[in-house]
């Protein structure tokens, strides 16, 4: 992954494995076992969801290690060679094939996350890389960028080739007032020498290694999530937190959304008989979990799944272990549910009658 862009079958089939795993621990598995969207499964969990890896994302960022090293690791033979056989700021050259059309298609991304202090300008493209105190020309000048003939051209060949050799000979006249206040900043900052460009970033560490974690979540950049804190930042086991990520989001396997499924045709809860098992009615509406609560002293009348971390707490629960607490709470009314569904015992309700 840090070398090829992996296809988008293989990457298919390993989110085929990697969803059958985690929905049912087979190789395989069923739309109708999969409780959640895998788009939500691999969103980061500070925006909602599992956190469980982006391949494509990720294999992006591994890549733009691979164009890093191109444009800045001096020591690298294969960068070197490279360098013999392309134009680096548009990457054309002796190159031919799906490995460096990719990097072609990365190349913009990494220039935007990059500044360069020129040297001898040769890897440094002169519109689409910030190098100037202006900052970005493509970004900074649009009407003068759009009368560029060649939009990607290194920084040293328009210098030795003169900035109005790079233009259409008509230019409007916005362009023509950018262009003379382009001239004279050229005229003023920019001296080539025989250093090699070099680029910094807020993501270039010490050594000059891209980290590509930052760049990683602006790719699966989401809203943030309400009950990411309550949901992962307890002290209950990683199964029980799986188990209140689906709770708070109405997705655990209750009847009602078995049924929606297709998988029963009858959504009666099994522990009260009163009523259509959806996850507000396991939780908080059944008598089993009525008594529950109150006995706690924990108030559940308006309460819903969906906003679990709203529950207010009592006086007798600190408050540094509560959502702890509502955690183990849920997920053992959880289990009771299941030992009266699937192994016949007697529900907490009918053990009082």
């Amino acid at each position: 992954m840090m070398a090829l862009e992996l296809p988008p079958g293989v990457l298919a089939q390993m989110d085929a494995r990697r969803r059958a795993y985690t929905w049912s621990g087979e190789e395989k598995t069923t739309g109708a076992a999969c409780m959640v969207a895998w788009d939500k499964v691999t969103t980061p969990k500070h925006y909602g969801g599992l956190g469980v890896q982006n391949l494509r994302a990720q294999n992006q960022c591994l890549l733009l290690k691979l164009l890093h090293r191109l444009h800045s690791a001096t020591g690298s033979s294969w960068a070197h060679w490279v360098r013999d056989h392309a134009d680096l700021p548009t990457m054309d050259g002796d190159l031919a094939g799906e490995h460096w059309s990719m990097l072609r298609h990365l190349l913009p991304i990494y220039q935007n996350l990059t500044v360069v202090d020129v040297g001898d300008g040769a890897t440094t493209s002169f519109w689409r890389d910030d190098w100037l105190p202006m900052g970005r020309l493509s970004n900074n000048l649009p009407a003068l960028y759009s009368h560029c003939i060649k939009p990607a051209a290194a920084v040293r060949t328009v210098i030795a080739d003169g900035l109005r050799a790079h233009l259409v000979p008509r230019l409007t006249q916005t362009a023509t007032q950018d262009l003379l206040v382009l001239e004279g900043m050229l005229n003023q900052v920019v001296v080539l020498t025989d250093n090699p460009d070099c680029r910094r970033s807020p993501l270039i560490d010490a050594v000059g290694k891209l980290q590509t974690m930052p760049i990683y979540q602006l790719l699966v950049n989401a809203a943030p999530s309400p009950y990411a804190d309550f949901v992962w930042h307890n002290h209950t086991p990683p199964k029980v937190q799986f188990f209140i990520w689906l709770l708070v989001q109405d997705r655990i396997k209750s009847r009602a959304n078995l049924l929606i499924k297709h998988i029963i045709s009858d959504t009666t809860c099994e522990l009260c008989r009163q009523g259509p098992e959806d996850s507000d009615h396991l939780i908080f509406r059944c008598g089993t979990a009525t008594m529950f609560w109150n006995a706690l002293g924990i108030n559940t009348q308006s309460a819903g799944v969906e906003r679990l971390w709203e529950l207010e707490r009592p006086d007798a629960i600190p408050a540094q272990h509560f959502h702890t607490f509502i955690h183990l709470c849920c997920w053992h009314i959880w289990k009771h549910r299941n030992e009266v569904e699937w192994h016949n015992a007697v529900s907490a309700s009918n053990k009082l009658c």
